[in-house]
């Protein structure tokens, strides 16, 4: 089935919760994809090492620079820079020591991931595991 719905959204005009907004969400885009934007300060270890089981994520920097850990590899990514990491990978990433700060955008394909940044109003306590994502522990160096 394809969508005949459309999404225009300005910077700051979406839902914001912990400093996330919300771009599209999963009921918005027929559950085929959840995006998100937000900055994230240097020192602060955003995302932990975690696995997501029900969807795949993908990485857009859109400024600044992050480091990721992937496996047990890691790499760095600066603006323009693009990640892919497909569901059942172990990754975690945090601002690039040295870069100040980060911009990003999270597009996460199946929908769903996005409600667990962006809770919605009547969200309730809801945990990781309702979102298929295992959290491991911090990021090396956290």
């Amino acid at each position: 089935m394809i969508t005949t719905k459309w999404i225009n959204r300005a910077r700051g005009a979406g839902e914001v919760a912990n400093g996330v907004e919300l771009k599209a969400s999963g009921i918005e885009t027929e559950n085929r994809f959840g995006l998100v934007e937000f900055t994230m300060e240097e020192g602060q270890p955003v995302t932990p090492m975690h696995i997501h089981h029900n969807d795949d994520e993908s990485v857009y920097v859109l400024g600044g620079a992050l480091t990721f850990y992937v496996g047990d590899d890691s790499f760095d990514a600066e603006a323009g820079s693009f990640v892919f990491l497909p569901k059942g990978v172990v990754h975690g990433f945090r601002v690039k020591a040295g870069a100040g700060k980060a911009e990003v955008l999270l597009l996460f394909s199946q929908a769903g991931t996005e409600r667990f940044l962006v809770p919605g109003a009547d969200a309730g306590d809801q945990s990781p595991d309702d979102f298929g994502l295992e959290i491991l522990g911090a990021v090396p160096g956290a």
